[in-house]
Formats: C-alpha cells, sequence, structure tokens
C-alpha cells in the first residue's frame, strides 16, 4: 500500500471513531433525560373530580418471594370504600400471584404476574372450580392489583386523549378512574372474562358466563361493583366484568337488596 493511501486509510478510521464516540455521548445524554422523565409522573387533574394534589405517583411495590406473605395482614378492610369521593394512599401488604393458586386448568390470564389479597384468591378459586363443575366455560383473569402509578399513567392517557373526560361523572360516568379513585389499588377487585366472550362490554354480562358470575359470585364474598342502574351514585359505568371482593354475609345482603356499596355503607354522593 503507498504512503498517501495508508494517510488515507487512517484519516477515514480517526473520523469513524470521532462520530462514533458523538453517538455514545449522546445516547447516554438520551437515556439519563429519559429516565429523569420516567421518575417524574405528572398527572393531569380534572377540577370537577376532587382529589388531593400528588406531586408523584407512588411506585409499584417490588414484590419478591422473599416479601410475599411473610406477614399476612389480618386487618384488612374489606368494606373499604374507594371512589371518586374517597381515595387510597396505603398500598396494601398481603398480595400473591394469582397464578400460584390458580393453574390454566381453572382460568386464563389476560396479563402476566396479576396480583391480588390472598383470602380473595382463595374465594375466587372455589368460585371458577364451581363454575368448572357446572360446565360454564373458562374464565379468563383479566387484571388485579393496580399500582396508584399504572393507575397515572391509563389516567393521564384517557385525559390526553380527551380533555373533557371526567367532567360530571355522576351524569356521564367513567371507564377509567383518576389515581387513588381505583378499586383495583386495594388489591380486592378483580376483572374477570371468559373465553366464550373476551371483550369487556355490556355484552358480556348477556352471555351464560356473565349470568352465572352474577347470580354466584355473592356466595364467594364478590359484588358486581359497578351495576347499570347504579351509574348515577358511583360516577362509573357499567362493569358486567368487574368484581369486588366484601365478604360473604356483606355480599349476600347488597345481592339479595339489590344495592351498590356506597348504598350499604351509606356513603351516597
Amino acid at each position: 500500500m503507498k504512503k498517501n493511501e495508508l494517510k488515507a486509510v487512517i484519516r477515514y478510521m480517526l473520523a469513524a471513531i470521532v462520530v462514533l464516540i458523538a453517538v455514545i455521548v449522546f445516547l447516554s445524554v438520551k437515556l439519563k433525560k429519559t429516565k429523569a422523565d420516567a421518575e417524574n409522573v405528572k398527572i393531569v387533574y380534572n377540577e370537577s373530580i376532587p382529589t388531593q394534589t400528588i406531586e408523584k405517583a407512588e411506585p409499584t411495590p417490588i414484590i419478591t418471594d422473599y416479601e410475599i406473605n411473610t406477614e399476612p395482614d389480618d386487618d384488612t378492610d374489606y368494606l373499604q370504600l374507594v371512589n371518586l369521593e374517597n381515595y387510597i394512599y396505603e398500598l396494601p401488604d398481603n398480595l400473591d400471584l394469582v397464578e400460584r393458586y390458580i393453574d390454566d386448568d381453572l382460568a386464563e390470564y389476560g396479563n402476566s404476574e396479576i396480583l391480588l389479597n390472598t383470602e380473595v384468591i382463595n374465594e375466587l378459586k372455589d368460585m371458577l372450580e364451581d363454575a368448572k363443575a357446572q360446565g360454564i366455560p373458562k374464565y379468563i383473569i383479566n387484571s388485579g392489583f393496580r399500582s396508584i402509578r399504572n393507575q397515572t399513567r391509563l389516567w393521564n392517557n384517557r385525559k390526553e386523549s380527551d380533555p373533557n373526560y371526567g367532567k360530571q361523572p355522576y351524569e356521564n360516568p367513567l371507564k377509567c378512574m383518576p389515581p387513588n379513585s381505583s378499586e383495583h389499588s386495594t388489591g380486592l377487585a378483580v376483572d374477570i372474562l371468559n373465553t366464550s366472550y373476551r371483550e369487556a362490554n355490556d355484552g358480556y354480562g348477556d352471555t351464560l358466563a356473565g349470568k352465572w358470575m352474577y347470580q354466584n359470585a355473592y356466595k364467594y364474598g364478590f359484588i358486581l361493583r359497578y351495576p347499570e342502574n347504579k351509574t348515577h351514585i358511583t360516577g362509573v359505568m357499567y362493569e358486567p366484568w368487574h368484581y369486588r371482593y366484601v365478604g360473604k354475609e356483606v355480599a349476600k345482603e347488597i345481592y339479595e337488596r339489590e344495592i351498590c356499596l356506597e348504598e350499604y355503607l351509606n356513603k351516597t354522593p
């Protein structure tokens, strides 16, 4: 190789190294900025929905094998009311992975690593076993515990797509709840659909699986949390897939009286 050609090759190599270093520096700065943005979740609020100002959503607790159920909470308030008027700030500490108790033979899973209160999981398992024995198609456990941080992201996404979302919820019921107002943060609520009808809409309530769940859930301590004729009280649209654990005695009374949890607790808006 001639001397001039060698010099040209060296120049090209040095230029390539400079470009590579510049790219690495740029990506490093970009990664730091992205991480910083992720750690500061901004919450969009609607003045028509009373909520306490929160600078930063609480982080999702990291759950490990060691932490799960090492000290079960026997003081769980199964009648805790969480809605647009009553907020949740403390996250539950007695959650477990549902799939450890309920295998694929009893239910499908709409999401991975679904968490629920351990008492809720046991009753849910009994209910699914009885449903299977009675010939009901396999249910789908779609959602359980949801952190306040995750609920914040869902709320912000909805508000970004529709800035007017959430105004006058007792006249225009919500589907997505503001942070600190979702029952999913208690670990006592579960969204459950069916392999025969996978859509979360009103039609699910008219299916065999939807009707069986509504007519039998109270026997295991669950109530249909957001009935069709109670939207003016709950501020939430009819959700035939959303069930909340309250205990067997209370669930039976709520079912027989055809009321919602707010009415049972005498805490209507």
